[in-house]
């Protein structure tokens, strides 16, 4: 609050001269000019002319120090007392109840099974093959060879002779003479060739087919009947009998000590602690902030105007 009230004051100081100048200085110009322009409305005195009569009078702005209070805001450091809740252990008594075991022996009955082995006599079944000879009449095929006659195309190489025309060369040697490519003499033998065709008679072998008789055998498959002698099998439920093994459990009852433990409830006294909070005055700084008021100087802008001219 105090901050507020210092801020409005120094805004008044800073902002509300200058309105109160302007002011007095509308007020000194109104007066000046009333006596005529208002006149004029009015019906003053001064209406019959309707003229101004009155000169602006000259103003000028001066600077004047003021001293204001600005609030300026700091920290402290204060010594302040407060309450603290401090931890405390204590103890107590409190009744508490423990459970005691206590171990008895008893006798106790049970039941077991005991296996056994016994042997019994058990029929049972089994298949037994039993053999049977049988004799049937049946048709087979039964092979039978056969000689058979047929003519066959054989070919045979007959010598012939021919006529034909062949080329023969009959051609010499001669010796020709020449010049190197250095143009010395030179003397070589050149075969020169003398193809003549003449007709010589020759004896080849020309193939000649002729029909050529032959005997071969024959496979028949002829059908015949035999007598077949098999066996068959016929399978023969028989019973027989065994002597087997077997396991039988029985039922028996035994004796054992058991431990049996029981439990009674025992009152007892025990010291507990438990915590409690036990307030205290501690003293202890803090910083606090404080606003102070400080003189400060500014300047204010006043106006000076000049009296006015009077009305003539």
């Amino acid at each position: 609050m105090m901050i507020r009230s210092a801020a409005m004051l120094v805004a008044t100081v800073l902002f509300g001269l200058p309105q109160f100048a302007d002011a007095g200085l509308r007020g000194h110009g109104a007066g000046c000019n009333t006596g005529c322009n208002t006149g004029c409305q009015t019906s003053a005195p001064c209406a019959p002319s309707c003229q101004p009569t009155c000169a602006p009078a000259p103003c000028e702005v001066q600077y004047v120090e003021k001293t204001v209070m600005v609030p300026q805001r700091s920290w402290e450091v204060k010594t302040v007392t407060c309450t603290v809740n401090r931890p405390e252990m204590r103890e107590r008594t409190v009744q508490v109840c423990r459970r005691v075991p206590e171990t008895n022996y008893v006798t106790k009955q049970y039941t077991v099974t005991v296996p056994e082995w016994q042997s019994k006599t058990v029929d049972y079944t089994v298949r037994k093959p039993v053999y049977e000879t049988k004799t049937t009449t049946k048709t087979v095929m039964v092979p039978h060879y056969e000689e058979r006659e047929a003519t066959r195309q054989v070919c045979k190489m007959v010598p012939t002779t021919v006529t034909k025309t062949v080329c023969k060369d009959h051609g010499t040697w001669e010796t020709k003479c020449g010049v190197d490519r250095c143009g010395c003499p030179t003397t070589c033998k050149v075969w020169v060739p003398n193809v003549v065709q003449e007709e010589v008679e020759c004896t080849v072998m020309k193939p000649v087919m002729e029909a050529q008789p032959y005997t071969y055998k024959v496979c028949v498959m002829k059908p015949e009947e035999r007598e077949h002698t098999y066996q068959v099998c016929n399978m023969v439920t028989e019973t027989r009998q065994k002597e087997v093994r077997h396991m039988v459990c029985r039922q028996e009852v035994r004796e054992k000590q058991v431990a049996c433990t029981t439990y009674k409830t025992v009152m007892e006294d025990k010291v507990v602690p438990y915590c409690v909070m036990v307030p205290t005055q501690v003293t202890k700084e803090v910083r606090v902030p404080v606003c102070n008021m400080v003189p400060k100087t500014i300047q204010v802008p006043v106006r000076n105007c000049a009296p006015c001219v009077a009305c003539r």
